[in-house]
């Protein structure tokens, strides 16, 4: 029963679990968690643009030397 509930069942939202979260970053993470390949993401470049907007970089990063070109 467990496995079929996982195969078949949406998650819960996480909005309805962190209300905090918001509604954007929620849409990805269901997006993720599609139970239809089609619909997730397919690559995981895709992924980081996707989760890129609730980024902020590390100040480390910041700090880091560009390659030369």
């Amino acid at each position: 029963m467990k496995l079929q509930a996982h195969r078949d069942e949406k998650p819960l939202p996480i909005c309805r679990v962190r209300p905090d979260v918001p509604a954007a970053l929620g849409g990805v993470l269901e997006r993720m968690m599609a139970k239809d390949p089609a619909r997730r993401y397919q690559t995981p470049a895709e992924v980081a643009a996707a989760l890129a907007p609730f980024t902020t970089p590390a100040p480390w990063v910041q700090r880091l030397p560009t390659p030369a070109a």
